[in-house]
């Protein structure tokens, strides 16, 4: 794995500075690999006429994404109103 940094840069780097890069890194890569599984998704649904999600396809990328309930979706947008103060 690499993170597109040199020894002399990891040496100047902070441990929070470094984490920040790693987690840059790994989200990039899970991004990459979300957008794989959605294009495999959208052949397979072609050649199999019927609807293949990505998400079926490879699970691991996307159980970092968060799942909402509309209920749940529209208490997160409430909330951002209500800072923002747009009520």
């Amino acid at each position: 794995m690499s993170i597109g940094i040199t020894h002399a840069e990891l040496d100047d780097l902070t441990l929070v500075e470094l984490n920040e890069r790693i987690v840059g890194h790994n989200e990039r890569q899970n991004e990459t690999w979300q957008r794989h599984a959605q294009l495999t998704a959208y052949i397979l649904t072609a050649l199999a006429h019927k609807r293949i999600k990505a998400r079926d396809l490879m699970p691991e990328v996307f159980d970092a994404l968060p799942i909402y309930t509309p209920e749940e979706k529209q208490k997160e947008l409430d909330d951002i109103k209500k800072e923002v103060g747009l009520n």
